[in-house]
């Protein structure tokens, strides 16, 4: 279980509507967000305003009360029914800066509404494709537009407070939320992707950028030549899937979000007696953890 905070990008607010409706109302859409992002302001710095907005929020859903809402906006660790600590809620606003960032109008930020929207399509895709075959989830560039973010930026009279930056650095002694091997396809010998291995590079950085957790990166080999080759071998691969989301997104993989170790041949996952099990044992294992 993982609190939302750890995954605040995976659920962005964003206002849903027919296109031509929005062009022929857009200066009312962009004094709207532009009042929403100067709220927000006031909500990060004034704890009045967020109590307020806690009692609108209570009444607004007809759910618990401001008590309960204000709560779990800052968010709380509790017991689950095996007796376990687990951490529960964690909420945000979004200003004009965090919008800046989740749409990827920062330099050097991911665009994170999309990768969101292409992680989430891709799951309920392969999870239910007969609901998708005759009218696929549309692409992300023909339902996203930015410019009405950009046009309450130009009414706005002053840029409003800076965005929230996530802290990595506290994060590698948490507990453990994700383990996962990759099959990353590099060039044979080398610490380069191929073709298709950056296209996994690309799936990975989604997954990736749209949670606010440390990553440790295990790089691992087949035992087709010494362990000193494989040692050095393992270490570059996992230096490269580092290098390669902090040139793609800078800001969403700062040094300090990642460990780096490589193993050579060690643990292997299958046997180095087949092609297939040298393959298997050809990995990355992306490991997600959290404060």
């Amino acid at each position: 279980m993982v609190s939302s905070k750890q995954y605040r990008s995976q659920m962005p607010a964003v206002i849903l509507g027919p296109k031509n409706f929005f062009e022929r109302n857009r200066p009312e859409f962009e004094g709207l967000l532009a009042a929403t992002f100067e709220a927000g302001d006031q909500v990060k710095a004034f704890d009045k305003v967020l109590h307020k907005a806690s009692a609108i929020s209570a009444k607004l859903y007809n759910d618990q009360d401001e008590a309960y809402w204000y709560k779990y906006y800052k968010g709380a660790t509790e017991s689950d029914a095996q007796g376990l600590k687990v951490d529960l809620g964690g909420s945000t606003v979004n200003n004009l800066a965090d919008n800046l960032i989740l749409f990827g109008l920062e330099p050097g930020t991911n665009d994170n509404f999309r990768s969101t929207y292409t992680v989430f399509a891709n799951i309920a895709t392969q999870q239910y494709p007969a609901l998708f075959k005759d009218t696929p989830i549309p692409d992300v560039k023909d339902i996203e537009d930015k410019s009405f973010i950009t046009g309450a930026q130009a009414r706005m009279s002053s840029g409003g407070a800076e965005g929230e930056a996530p802290q990595y650095a506290a994060n590698q002694s948490g507990p453990v939320v994700s383990k996962r091997a990759y099959s990353i396809n590099f060039d044979t010998g080398k610490a380069t992707f191929t073709t298709e291995g950056t296209r996994t590079m690309q799936e990975l950085k989604d997954s990736l950028a749209i949670t606010g957790l440390f990553i440790q990166v295990d790089g691992y080999t087949d035992n087709t030549g010494s362990e000193g080759v494989n040692q050095a071998l393992s270490d570059a691969r996992a230096g490269a899937v580092k290098d390669w989301l902090q040139k793609h997104a800078p800001r969403n993989f700062p040094e300090n979000r990642f460990k780096i170790s490589g193993h050579g041949s060690q643990n292997p996952v299958a046997t180095n007696d087949t092609l297939a099990g040298k393959a298997a044992n050809r990995r990355v294992e992306i490991t997600l953890s959290g404060s």
